[in-house]
């Protein structure tokens, strides 16, 4: 419920700041005319379209892709974590090593789907591994960040693990 709540927050903050900026368009133009009105909309513009780098995920347990059956890759997706807004999906690349004849994981992604509003996902680490029943044990960390207006609010380390069942092949 909170997670829903943080979302309407943000959706409700977004509204009244465009009513505000709408608002102080027009009295720009009014005071000191149209060409100041339109720099303030392209620096308003200019200023919300910062995009930040992302860092690699350090990602361990994963087979080389060298040994592997053509035939045999197979991607599983799986929700890990779920709320009333969104959810933390992990993505996992599998195949069949062709030397042992075992599952292997190939990759693995973790990622936030769903409504993002207010929310921001930041993994640092994945472990995966291939148990012998067929099955894919993983482990995942990273920061949700909670965010008002772009502005990041709350930090929550997040620690994840459990198991997927593996797709037959």
């Amino acid at each position: 419920m909170l997670h829903l709540f943080w979302t309407l927050l943000n959706i409700g903050l977004i509204i009244f700041f465009l009513v505000i900026c709408f608002r102080a368009t027009k009295l720009i133009r009014e005071k000191m005319g149209l060409f100041a009105a339109v720099v303030f909309v392209v620096g308003l513009f200019s200023g919300s379209s910062t995009r930040k780098e992302s860092k690699p995920t350090r990602t361990i347990g994963l087979a080389p892709k060298i040994n592997i059956r053509p035939d045999s890759h197979r991607i599983r997706y799986s929700a890990i974590d779920k709320n009333w807004v969104n959810r933390l999906e992990l993505t996992v690349e599998t195949g069949i090593d062709s030397t042992s004849g075992k599952t292997v994981a190939l990759s693995a992604t973790p990622h936030l789907m769903g409504s993002i509003t207010g929310y921001g996902w930041e993994p640092h680490l994945v472990s995966v591994e291939a148990t012998k029943d067929r099955k894919i044990t993983y482990g995942v960390s990273g920061t949700m960040h909670w965010k008002l207006l772009g502005v990041t609010v709350y930090d929550e380390v997040k620690h994840l693990t459990g198991t997927l069942e593996a797709n037959p092949l």
